[in-house]
């Protein structure tokens, strides 16, 4: 399927459940909007899927469909809210992990 292919899966299934007024928690891959959301900005951007312009389109059109990331609607500015820590290198004692 893809990374695109699995964007488009994801946004039609939201689209069918937006109308039961549910939401639908799980983790997404959300892409790094900002260098708030990953220790080393530009470091990573060759390896992470989460960082390529169309997979952040497509998350941004999911946002524009009405859907809510809740965590910069709670913590706008807040930087170093991290979801994912690699195992190596003591990343999780570090904080320097990324949104994810």
């Amino acid at each position: 399927m893809g990374l695109p292919g699995y964007m488009k899966h994801a946004k039609n299934a939201f689209l069918k459940i937006q109308s039961f007024g549910r939401f639908w928690p799980a983790d997404y891959n959300v892409p790094c909007q900002t260098d708030m959301d990953v220790y080393k900005p530009g470091a990573l951007g060759s390896m992470m899927p989460c960082f390529e312009p169309e997979v952040r389109k497509a998350y941004v059109d999911l946002l524009k469909q009405g859907w809510t990331d809740a965590l910069r609607t709670l913590q706008p500015q807040r930087a170093r809210i991290y979801t994912f820590w690699d195992y190596f290198r003591n990343a999780y004692a570090r904080n320097a992990g990324l949104r994810k």
